[in-house]
C-alpha cells in the first residue's frame, strides 16, 4: 500500500472502532439458577455489574453497562451457556 492508502484505511478502521466502543449501553440480565455461577463469571468478563443479586430461586440478576460493540459477544456467550434460557433487556438511560 502507498502511505496515503494505508493512512486512509487506518482512519476508517479507527472511526468504526470509536463508533462502536465509545457508546455505552445498560442491560438487565437474568440467568437461571442452574447456570448462575458460570453466567455471573461471564458477565464479569465484560465489566463490573452496577447491581447484582441472587433471587430466591437462585437466578442471577444484574445490571451491566458495557460498550455497544461488545453486546453481541456477551449475548452469544450467555446464550451458549444457557441454551437460550437467558433474559436480557436494554435499560434506557
Amino acid at each position: 500500500f502507498k502511505g496515503s492508502d494505508f493512512t486512509r484505511k487506518e482512519n476508517i478502521i479507527t472511526l468504526a472502532w470509536n463508533t462502536d466502543d465509545t457508546r455505552k449501553v445498560q442491560v438487565a440480565i437474568k440467568i437461571p439458577a442452574q447456570y448462575s455461577g458460570r453466567g455471573a463469571g461471564i458477565v464479569r468478563e465484560f465489566g463490573s455489574p452496577q447491581r447484582e443479586e441472587y433471587s430466591g430461586d437462585g437466578s442471577y440478576l444484574c445490571v451491566l453497562e458495557l460498550s455497544a460493540g461488545m453486546q453481541q459477544d456477551l449475548f452469544g456467550k450467555l446464550n451458549s451457556l444457557t441454551h437460550g434460557d437467558v433474559q436480557v433487556k436494554p435499560i434506557k438511560k
